[in-house]
């Protein structure tokens, strides 16, 4: 009985990380293809903000995608002008009822094309 538990609890934590890592994967895929289309010349910001949110809800759901606002700002990288998108959010544990406790935050930038 005290294997079994504690082969249970093992199982349900390696579980937990698989998820938050692909929780994690997705954000940063997301968020990257948010900052490349902001940093086309002439984009709307607003534009990519909706198609990262867009690109969470297809991969994970609506609730996740809620959950990660994204930050769409303006920002230099090696005294270059870029974007940069930001995901901050939490995620709940698996069996406990404890709300969402594991807090992910994942950045994207990509170089500003100019006109």
């Amino acid at each position: 009985m005290l294997v079994s538990g504690l082969l249970s609890l093992l199982f349900f934590g390696v579980l937990q990380v698989g998820v938050v890592l692909h929780v994690r994967n997705v954000l940063v895929a997301s968020a990257a293809e948010g900052a490349r289309q902001a940093a086309a010349a002439g984009a709307d910001p607003d534009r990519a903000a909706a198609t990262t949110s867009a690109l969470v809800r297809r991969a994970l759901s609506a609730g996740t995608a809620a959950a990660f606002p994204p930050v769409v700002t303006q920002t230099t990288v090696a005294g270059l002008p870029a974007v940069q998108v930001e995901l901050h959010g939490s995620l709940p544990l698996f069996l406990l009822p404890l709300g969402r406790v594991l807090p992910i935050t994942v950045r994207a930038h990509a170089l500003d094309e100019q006109p």
